[in-house]
């Protein structure tokens, strides 16, 4: 059964995520390991930030947790684990699937580098690598990591987050918090439906400039970029 966790299960959670973080150990950077992985006040710093974990129960008893953070503009999955006599037997593509359905906009998912079965788990669920220069810009935007944290990471975004990077869409760039529209020959009835896509309602037009000057949606800037 896949529910919300309790507040009382706190201490589950915490054994859940570092005894299932055992497998980083030896794979990712030596520097970027701790014992525990996550510190109590790390887990309750998170919840504090509005991660939201739910978990799978069996017997009574949680066998894996996986987060969901909303943030703005996007969806954040936080802290999938499930226990080690526990995983390959579908706990983890449920939680996944679960928490896709409760989505309201598009998902990221930041892993380790290194942590090629977890990148191998999100891909097959529909998910893909960013570049390396969008994975730094996402993030410094949406996630609190250290440098070194951000060199052996990775970020991975579903179909949603896709959609919105490719010609004749709009997203918000995560470095100058613009609403970007991308089209190849501009117009206002095109930029529009760029940004109903995401969920932004349009303003009124800049004085000068027009769709191919800068416009604002709420407290953003509208950049149009010709493509």
């Amino acid at each position: 059964m896949i529910r919300q966790c309790a507040a009382h299960e706190f201490e589950q959670i915490y054994k859940i995520i570092n005894d299932g973080a055992l497998a980083y150990k030896g794979v990712i950077p030596e520097d970027c390991w701790t014992e525990p992985y996550m510190p109590r006040h790390e887990l309750r710093d998170e919840i504090e930030a509005g991660v939201e974990f739910w978990g799978w129960e069996h017997d009574g008893a949680l066998r894996g947790v996986m987060g969901l953070q909303n943030v703005p503009d996007v969806v954040l999955i936080r802290h999938a684990y499930v226990l080690p006599n526990e995983q390959r037997r579908g706990i983890g593509a449920g939680l996944l699937s679960h928490l896709r359905g409760r989505a309201s906009a598009p998902i990221l998912i930041g892993t380790w580098a290194d942590a090629l079965w977890a990148i191998c788990f999100y891909e097959k669920s529909g998910f893909r690598l960013v570049g390396r220069h969008q994975k730094d810009a996402l993030l410094r935007r949406y996630w609190k990591v250290p440098p070194r944290q951000m060199e052996a990471s990775a970020v991975l975004a579903d179909q949603g987050w896709w959609d919105l990077n490719v010609k004749g869409g709009a997203f918000v760039d995560p470095t100058s918090n613009c609403v970007v529209i991308r089209h190849a020959v501009p117009d206002e009835k095109s930029s529009r439906c760029a940004i109903s896509n995401i969920g932004l309602a349009s303003g009124s037009r800049a004085a000068a400039g027009g769709w191919r000057g800068l416009r604002r949606v709420g407290d953003r800037r509208i950049m149009l970029l010709v493509t």
